[in-house]
């Protein structure tokens, strides 16, 4: 390797107030310069790569994207394989333990997610950080995992079994408790009273809080030590204003609002910057410039960094020790709190490093000012090619603006349209996640919960907490087919759920559009239209029936007075034959016991004969069409008597106690005579289904108000009542209590109709059990 070395002396007579030698900025620069070019060639012949090839390695988290740790060890470990393995393929998936420990998350969805995700996958690397995602590696080694290398990091559970099984190797790193609380003591020697914020619902976080109790042990005679655990952002807000000034706080976990949701990285910090004025600690990197002072440091980066060299040195086929290779913390401190607090740089630990220093203001000589010169000529060329460079990108950026505009703008058109789409559509991604939806996916499926992208389909669509049975998603993305299924939701409902795959240009289902429509209104309908139809069916029976009867009846009636007739005649010339011969046998009875019944028997078979013609009438009338604006002049008690013979037999197995009080006085009402009654016999019978025996009675009456100038029908029972949460349905179309009895939920819905139709009211209904409750009706 050539090395190049450069010398300026400096002009002896030149002043120069530095004790540094001539051309010592030159110097120092070219020795940087040979260093680092030692340093790499020493790091390439010492760090060789592995055989060349493409390697697959997964990265499993126990948090979420987003968070510091997860995102700092992610870039560990792709810097070292973009400085040795540029084409390697890093796979990254997220069991995001943090925001989601419910128990049947983790162990139902996120499991089958990841088995879903993997089990046709193949790695040759897997790297976990955290508790949560070591303990799904251990357990799913020798299935999921294919029995490959495992390398952890940011893990504190499980190490003694991860230790004991082969090809299982570690990064620990154990947060310096004790160092952080030494450097407070040290700095802060009046404030005794230690405040730690933690959680204890994460068991990383809570592994660190009982380790911390530990240590804390031995400082009990110089700290006071208070514990603020899975307290809500809003709370250790209002206690941090009531803090005393002799505090410190300690940050060993994150918080979370009162509504339960984490808060972020920055919202977290804000708030401890914008509350507290005691000085801030915690024990990793990533809060250093967020408001801690410093001290010994975990470094999350470092483990990842160290997590991915041992893995290069696993794929170089050299052995690694199963004991884990422990990392120690760096001593780290952020100048600006040390000077709103008071602390002397002198006091910092040799070797500490600080960020957020000052400038350094120096006198430089006149080599270094010709040095200056020449690094600004090369300063304003390299900027004039900039700009030119800027130019040029500014007319790019102001084209891609233009494209972004026409973008934006087709794309709400395009969004106008899909939102305009009644059913719910929604594009899921292959963990089963919902990363966009139409607005009427929002208030189709969770008018409740609410539609947040990126939450699992099964809980945001459906409201469950496991992975939908015949799921038509999962279907799709296996076979990159059309999928239908029905799915019935927890709320009874019934949906129509079509999935459609979307394909990228290698033929891999990338995601799904589903599709889903509700049909359960749908499924309703038909099943009342099938019933309204039944019953149509069965008013024509009815009529037909109606019809049939009377023919035989009239035979009956004509044959009855014929009948009579003859036994009129005959009943002397048999009184005669008794008076002269004594008693006989006629008909199987003794003419001495029916000589007297004889002359009756023929009426009572006429007055039945044209009971059962009125009844046949009432029936055909009631069933017969009515014209819809078809009126007469009718007499309501005519109807109600009318009504009352048509369910006379209902009535006669209901109740041995039914009244009518029919007022003399009331006047002749236009209207159908046929529609009323079909009122009335709707009334009449479900007041006989009301009554729980025949002891209970039924009343009907009706009474002229001259002063309103109404006819009020009322129908009182004593029957078992109406519950009160469902009294406000009784006239809705189709609903009744009595549906396996063969209630339809349509004479109260139809009988309140001819009412309206007719102008007249429903009074009130009463639903108090074991008295006559009222139903009335008024007619003007």
């Amino acid at each position: 390797m050539a090395i190049f070395l450069m010398t300026i002396q400096r002009n002896r007579h030149t002043p120069y107030a530095s004790p540094a030698k001539p051309g010592k900025l030159a110097t120092i620069v070219i020795l940087a310069l040979f260093f680092s070019l030692l340093l790499i060639g020493n790091a390439l012949s010492e760090d060789q790569k592995p055989q060349p090839g493409i390697y697959h390695i997964l990265v499993l988290h126990s948090y979420h994207p987003g968070f510091p740790c997860t995102d700092t060890i992610t870039e560990g470990i792709q810097s070292v394989f973009r400085g040795h393995l540029p084409d390697t393929h890093i796979d990254i998936e997220y069991i995001d333990s943090k925001r989601h420990q419910d128990p049947i998350f983790l162990s139902k969805i996120v499991e089958s997610m990841l088995h879903y995700k993997l089990k046709s996958r193949t790695y040759d690397i897997v790297i976990v950080a955290g508790n949560e995602a070591l303990s799904f590696a251990l357990g799913h080694r020798s299935t999921i995992l294919k029995g490959i290398p495992v390398i952890y990091c940011a893990a504190n559970a499980n190490l003694e079994k991860a230790t004991s099984m082969s090809g299982v190797y570690g990064i620990r790193s154990m947060p310096d408790m004790a160092g952080v609380l030494r450097q407070i003591k040290k700095f802060h020697p009046n404030n005794r009273n230690v405040v730690v914020i933690g959680d204890t619902t994460d068991s990383y976080d809570n592994q660190n809080y009982l380790r911390f109790i530990e240590v804390a042990k031995t400082f009990a005679g110089d700290m006071n030590f208070d514990y603020w655990n899975n307290l809500s952002s809003e709370t250790v807000k209002q206690r941090l204003t009531e803090l005393p000034n002799d505090s410190v706080l300690v940050i060993n976990g994150y918080l979370n609002d009162n509504a339960g949701n984490l808060l972020s990285f920055n919202e977290q910090n804000a708030l401890f910057r914008n509350i507290s004025r005691i000085p801030m600690y915690s024990f990793w990197d990533v809060y250093l410039g967020e408001g801690i002072v410093g001290g010994p440091l975990t470094s999350p980066r470092e483990q990842g960094k160290a997590a991915a060299r041992m893995a290069l040195t696993i794929l170089k086929g050299d052995k690694v020790p199963q004991v884990p290779t422990l990392l120690k913390s760096n001593l780290m401190f952020d100048y600006n709190q040390l000077q709103r607090f008071g602390i002397s740089q002198a006091s910092i630990p040799g070797g500490s490093k600080i960020i957020n220093l000052p400038p350094n203001n120096f006198q430089i000589s006149k080599g270094q000012f010709w040095i200056a010169i020449s690094l600004l000529v090369s300063s304003i060329t390299i900027s004039l090619v900039l700009i030119r460079n800027i130019m040029n990108r500014r007319i790019a950026e102001a084209m891609l603006r233009e494209s972004e505009r026409n973008f934006r703008d087709l794309s709400q058109q395009f969004g106008i349209i899909l939102d305009g789409i009644s059913d719910g559509l929604s594009l899921i991604s292959p963990d089963m996640k919902v990363i966009w939806s139409n607005k009427s996916t929002e208030t189709f499926f969770n008018g409740t919960l609410g539609t947040t992208p990126g939450d699992n389909c099964c809980k945001l669509l459906y409201n469950r907490s496991s992975v939908c049975e015949e799921c038509p998603a999962i279907k799709s993305f296996a076979t990159g087919e059309r999928v239908e299924s029905i799915i019935t939701t927890p709320d009874g409902r019934t949906l129509e759920v079509k999935a459609f795959p979307v394909v990228d240009g290698a033929g891999m289902v990338t995601h799904v559009i589903m599709l889903a429509s509700d049909i359960t209104e749908k499924n309703q309908l038909l099943e009342d239209s099938i019933r309204t139809g039944k019953l149509a069916s069965i008013g024509e029976l009815a009529a037909g029936v109606a019809h049939e009867i009377n023919n035989p009846n009239a035979v009956i009636m004509l044959n009855s007075e014929i009948l009579k007739k003859v036994s009129t005649s005959l009943t002397p010339i048999l009184t005669q034959h008794f008076e002269a011969n004594g008693d006989f046998m006629l008909g199987g009875l003794h003419y001495n016991e029916i000589k007297h019944d004889l002359p009756f028997l023929f009426g009572e078979i006429v007055d039945s004969a044209v009971r059962i013609k009125r009844i046949v009438d009432d029936l055909r009338n009631f069933a017969r069409e009515d014209e819809p604006d078809a009126e007469e002049v009718i007499n309501i008690n005519d109807a109600i008597r009318t009504s009352s013979r048509l369910v006379g037999n209902a009535i006669k197995n209901a109740t041995d106690r039914f009244e009518l009080e029919l007022c003399n006085e009331m006047p002749l009402i236009r209207g159908s005579l046929q529609r009323i009654e079909q009122v009335l016999v709707n009334l009449i019978l479900n007041a006989c289904q009301a009554l729980p025996s025949k002891d209970r009675g039924i009343r009907i009456s009706t009474v002229y108000d001259p002063d309103a100038g109404e006819c009020v029908v009322t129908v009182a029972d004593e029957g078992i009542g109406i519950p009160p949460e469902i009294l406000p349905k009784i006239t809705d179309p189709f609903f009744t209590t009595k549906r396996t009895q063969g209630g339809t939920g349509l004479g109260l819905s139809i009988s309140m109709r001819i009412i309206r139709d007719f102008k007249g009211s429903r009074k009130r209904l009463q639903h108090e059990s074991g008295t006559l409750s009222p139903d009335a009706h008024s007619a003007r």
